[in-house]
């Protein structure tokens, strides 16, 4: 099974990138979290389950700011 990739990259390396840019760009706090998921196919959307499901990271950011910059650098 081929591990999940980040820009060709390894996850743990692509979230470790991430984090080092975080760590000397981003002014104000921030945080990463992982969190259980599950997709609603019928309402198109997906939703937190601790019981199962698909794990996903998630950055959080004090400033709105930061968070752009992040979007711009890793979107």
């Amino acid at each position: 099974i081929e591990p999940f990739k980040v820009n060709g990259k390894h996850w743990e390396e692509g979230l470790n990138e991430a984090r080092k840019w975080c760590d000397k760009n981003c002014k104000h706090y921030w945080r990463t979290d992982f969190h259980r998921v599950y997709r609603n196919t019928f309402l198109d959307e997906w939703r937190l389950n601790e019981l199962g499901g698909h794990n996903i990271l998630v950055f959080a950011f004090e400033s709105e700011k930061d968070y752009v910059w992040f979007r711009l650098k890793w979107s």
